[in-house]
């Protein structure tokens, strides 16, 4: 899941710039330079410079729990809801 956000280096960056136009894609993948950096500052600094926001965290907690309950449900190993 975390590889599917939208940042260049990531898959979900190559997934978006195929996605867009030609002439919004280009200059979108010029930021691969950049995005590892972008990376870091999102997962690392919002959690150190503010109080209560964790874009990760609450994606870990959300976003992949659901998805591997759903996993689980369509797997036959789950109880239906």
């Amino acid at each position: 899941m975390f590889n599917l956000l939208p940042i260049p280096p990531l898959d979900g960056g190559r997934i978006l710039a195929g996605l867009l136009p030609r002439a919004l894609a280009l200059p979108y993948m010029r930021l691969e330079r950049w995005g590892i950096l972008i990376v870091l500052f999102v997962v690392f600094l919002p959690p150190r410079l503010t109080d209560g926001l964790d874009p990760v965290g609450w994606a870990l907690r959300h976003v992949v729990a659901e998805a591997f309950g759903l996993v689980v449900l369509l797997s036959g190993n789950g109880a239906a809801p």
